[in-house]
């Protein structure tokens, strides 16, 4: 699932549909990483002959926006010199 930078950096719920077309909603936690893994405990595939259903695993992918306007290059470059990025 492809999240935007701020979604990851400050958080947000997203609905995740399941292979059976059942949408879960879920949180992103504050802070979340490109690559985090997310299961969703027996929301998979079915197990043929078992009657059970494997996890189902969601990987989080961070969406890094291309930027050509020299107004957000500025506004990206004040905002990197901010504390909370060092």
């Amino acid at each position: 699932k492809e999240i935007t930078f701020l979604d990851a950096v400050l958080g947000t719920k997203i609905n995740v549909q399941m292979p059976d077309g059942e949408l879960v909603e879920t949180r992103i936690e504050p802070g979340t990483t490109h690559g985090t893994i997310l299961r969703f405990p027996q929301k998979g595939i079915p197990n043929i002959g078992y009657g059970n259903k494997g996890d189902f695993l969601l990987e989080i992918n961070i969406k890094i926006p291309k930027v050509s306007k020299e107004e957000d290059i500025k506004f990206l470059e004040n905002l990197k010199n901010n504390p909370i990025f060092k």
